[in-house]
């Protein structure tokens, strides 16, 4: 038995198509039906076939492949927007359906949403340190250069193994200069220290070597870096490079405060007169007449020397 449905009814009774060319096939095949059944109707009512056919097209309002095109855009978009519905209801119903069996048993939720929080906690920080310590550049020049050198104490009867073992600085000297694997090497130790200028204040301080900014290739975005020389033998003069950080939040920025030593007095004025002096941190240079005298090292070699030394003063 044959079943004979109206067009635009019979493609509900279809699987759904499965590509652009299907669906093609299937609205033309729809409008062939429905352009059929016209000229049926009006062959009935005592036309001729063509005349009929005629008719039924002039009944469109357009030509057969404009209508057949306007016929294809349209259902593309309603098809898109039920889609989207369809998705949409689907995602809503689901999340009602898992709401209502969370509601039914209480323990199993309360375990499983801190489950969920540990373990996204923990991936969190995990994949935090990775980036970290692996995956994220440190923020140096050349840093895949970089090593840390570490003096590895053993263990002796109760005494467990030192793997950090401090540095003296004669063995540091005798391992600098007598390795040829790294192009600069430096000392470096953590502590802590209290600020005193104004009000107390304990901060994170690094103690280091001469050449620790040389060696992670940095430089100083005010002022100069520490001479060489101050690593040549103990007892060198102190000197600080303050963190921008601090030079910030502590001193507002201040460009006074880089390149001022600890204030002294001297006696060098005649008759035994003292003043008091700060002095800078480094040397720049020493200019004279615009001719240069002295730089970080001392009297510069080929300095002219022309004048005298005022040694004293009138009265």
């Amino acid at each position: 038995m044959r079943f004979d449905f109206r067009p635009g009814v019979r493609r509900f009774f279809r699987l759904a198509p499965r590509n652009s060319e299907r669906i093609r096939a299937e609205f033309d095949d729809e409008l062939d039906a429905l352009i059929a059944s016209r000229v049926d109707h009006l062959v009935q009512r005592g036309m001729s076939p063509d005349d009929a056919r005629r008719e039924a097209l002039r009944r469109l309002g357009a030509s057969l492949d404009e209508v057949r095109s306007h016929l294809q855009t349209s259902a593309h978009e309603r098809g898109r927007k039920m889609r989207l519905v369809d998705w949409i209801e689907s995602i809503a119903q689901d999340v009602q359906y898992a709401a209502r069996g969370l509601a039914r048993r209480p323990v199993f939720t309360a375990v499983a949403v801190l489950t969920l929080a540990i373990g996204i906690g923990a991936t969190t920080a995990i994949f935090s340190a990775v980036n970290a310590l692996l995956l994220r550049p440190l923020p140096y020049a050349r840093p895949d250069e970089l090593m840390k050198l570490s003096i590895v104490m053993p263990g002796r009867g109760d005494r467990p193994t030192n793997y950090n073992q401090q540095w003296s600085y004669p063995k540091f000297t005798f391992f600098r200069d007598a390795q040829r694997a790294f192009a600069e090497l430096a000392l470096y130790e953590d502590v802590q220290a209290t600020l005193t200028d104004g009000d107390a204040e304990r901060v994170n301080l690094e103690r280091v070597g001469a050449t620790y900014l040389r060696v992670l290739g940095l430089r100083p975005a005010i002022g100069r870096d520490f001479d060489r020389g101050l690593d040549a033998a103990p007892g060198a003069p102190r000197q600080v490079l303050l963190s921008y950080d601090l030079w910030k939040r502590r001193y507002n920025s201040d460009p006074a405060v880089v390149g001022r030593g600890k204030p002294q007095r001297v006696f060098d004025l005649p008759g035994g007169g003292s003043r008091l002096t700060t002095p800078g941190l480094g040397v720049h240079g020493v200019w004279v007449n615009g001719k240069r005298m002295a730089d970080a090292n001392g009297i510069v070699a080929d300095a002219p020397m022309a004048g005298r030394v005022l040694r004293e003063f009138a009265s």
